[in-house]
């Protein structure tokens, strides 16, 4: 299965546009499945 993460309301990127760990580790848990 492909994934594609899109931050339609500004919550996956920081305030330095970078994707926390915490976010890379949800959407990670969401492609394994």
């Amino acid at each position: 299965m492909n994934l594609i993460g899109i931050d339609l309301d500004g919550t996956l990127l920081n305030s330095e546009q970078k994707i926390s760990h915490k976010n890379a580790a949800s959407l990670k848990s969401l492609s394994s499945d």
